[in-house]
């Protein structure tokens, strides 16, 4: 009886060849840009949202002129009106250090003199059109002259500027998609070049076309596929680095930052997508390469 050593057979295309180690890690690169791309549009929207749907919940009402000039805090007494309208709806007297924090967006640190008076804002829940003209009659009659804010337009603004990342976002997403067909091909190219010799071999062994392109395809396909699995983990680990610094600083955009699990779908298909390009770029150049190099023999 002797004893017999296990042959393995070497693959076609060896793995980790010098000149695939470059579209690695620009292949990781892209991914990573995309992918942070990708998180930071998806945290966008959801703050955006947010945004939005406060705005929507809540109202803001400017007292222009009190029935009493002389009345000191005509407040209360436009929030007992608000009860009589709807008993169950939040209102609230605006403090004078949050008005003066409303206007730092408009003048920075300047302090404003401690003798002037602001006006007087209440917040409230947002009303129905019905209470909403019930309670303007009753003010009305009450001789107070007031504006009212349901903050339509900061809600619009929001909307506009907010689609407009959207598309400066899908722009930035589809040139890196772009770019990395172009590496993809490149750099299939410059491996076929120097392949060359493997590709003679299975071409006189009789060898199909299709045969060659799918060991192309597996091979870079695999590689594109492990470089946007590194690209998205390491945009992943950026996110999650940021939502923890945001959440020393106690804001309350932590909930909203940090990735959840429909982020994560997400970036599980871009990263499939990724590998696909590479794959399917990789395929198709071999079977071109392949068509031209039996033309011009």
């Amino acid at each position: 009886m002797s004893d017999t050593t296990p042959i393995t057979e070497a693959p076609i295309l060896p793995d980790n060849q010098p000149e695939e180690r470059p579209l690695f890690f620009i292949m990781a690169i892209m991914s990573y840009l995309t992918a942070l791309t990708l998180l930071f549009g998806l945290m966008g929207f959801r703050v955006s949202q947010s945004w939005q749907q406060d705005l929507a919940g809540s109202m803001t009402i400017q007292l222009l002129e009190a029935a009493d000039p002389l009345d000191p805090n005509p407040g209360p007494k436009i929030i007992e009106h608000i009860r009589e309208v709807s008993p169950r709806h939040k209102a609230s007297v605006v403090s004078e250090k949050d008005s003066r924090a409303l206007l730092r967006p408009w003048i920075g640190d300047l302090e404003l003199p401690g003798d002037l008076s602001l006006p007087v804002l209440i917040r409230l829940d947002a009303l129905p059109q019905d209470k909403l003209t019930e309670l303007q009659s009753k003010l009305e009659v009450s001789g107070f002259e007031v504006d009212i804010d349901d903050h339509s337009v900061w809600r619009k603004n929001i909307q506009r500027s907010w689609r407009g990342v959207q598309l400066g976002m899908l722009a930035i997403i589809l040139i890196i998609l772009t770019a990395s067909i172009s590496i993809s091909s490149y750099a299939t190219q410059s491996v076929l070049r120097a392949r060359q010799n493997i590709i003679d071999v299975l071409s006189h062994v009789g060898a199909k076309d299709q045969f060659i392109a799918k060991l192309f395809v597996s091979r870079f396909g695999g590689l594109g596929l492990k470089a946007a699995c590194v690209g998205s983990i390491l945009a992943l680990i950026s996110v999650l680095v940021l939502g923890l610094f945001i959440g020393f600083t106690g804001s309350d955009l932590q909930k909203i930052v940090g990735p959840k699990l429909s982020d994560l779908i997400i970036l599980g298909l871009l990263t499939a997508i990724m590998g696909i390009i590479s794959g399917v770029t990789a395929g198709h150049i071999t079977r071109s390469k392949l068509r031209t190099d039996r033309v011009s023999l």
